[in-house]
């Protein structure tokens, strides 16, 4: 895929270095491009709260996916980040 086509395809942010190594990413995901652990742990955290949005970024180093749900049938939304091995390490209400 050329840049051009990426970039045409793309929603946010990408740095790639010049060995080719992801250096930072910042990207809105349509919600059925979320991988299906990320929706299974966002869906188990939010007690079947609907996910309202997402996103991948890199934090310190590590690309993680960003969540935003409603809790359980709430109005309260719980925002998540979670890592491509579906451990949640920053959860957050408001």
């Amino acid at each position: 895929m050329t840049r051009q086509e990426l970039s045409k395809r793309h929603k946010g942010h990408i740095e790639v270095g010049e060995s080719g190594h992801l250096l930072d990413v910042d990207e809105d995901l349509v919600l059925t491009e979320v991988p299906a652990l990320i929706r299974r742990v966002a869906a188990e955290e939010a007690r079947g709260g609907a996910m309202r949005k997402a996103s991948i970024e890199m934090d310190a180093g590590t690309l993680v996916y960003k969540t935003e749900s409603f809790y359980g049938l709430t109005d309260t939304k719980v925002k998540l980040k979670i890592t491509r091995s579906g451990e949640v390490i920053a959860r957050d209400f408001d």
